[in-house]
């Protein structure tokens, strides 16, 4: 216990210098407009996918209820049995609801796809700018 050991790390690194590359020098505010449009993406329509599919299935489950629910009804009695009719209520609900979640989805997938072209777009415009330039010189 009285011996003591000794380590010792040693780490050799070798600095390598960046490569000459081309490069595009653009002004703050087309940088900021870019950035902006970039930070703007966002990827709601899975939620609203997921929704629509949740209220589907539930649409589903009230359509099957209702067609297969089989509850006596008293003699004379021409009304349809109330979990009957709260099985096609939830049916007709959740459906039509889940039908414009779904329909929501796809208008918000094309205009995620809009955003991200237009930015898209402002790059190409940068880098045909600079393109220009290299065959005047």
């Amino acid at each position: 216990m009285g011996e003591e050991s000794n380590f010792k790390v040693s780490q050799d690194y070798e600095i390598i210098p960046p490569q000459k590359k081309r490069a595009y020098v653009i002004l703050v505010e087309e940088w900021d407009h870019i950035k902006g449009q970039v930070s703007a993406l966002k990827d709601d329509t899975n939620f609203w996918h997921t929704l629509g599919s949740v209220l589907l299935g539930i649409a589903g489950s009230g359509l099957l209820s209702a067609i297969t629910l089989d509850i006596p009804v008293p003699e004379g009695d021409k009304r349809m049995p109330m979990p009957i009719l709260i099985s096609w209520g939830a049916f007709v609900a959740t459906g039509l609801t889940g039908c414009l979640c779904m329909y929501f989805a796809k208008a918000q997938r094309k205009v995620d796809a809009q955003t991200a072209g237009n930015a898209v777009a402002q790059m190409e415009l940068i880098e045909k700018k600079f393109q220009a330039e290299d065959h005047n010189v």
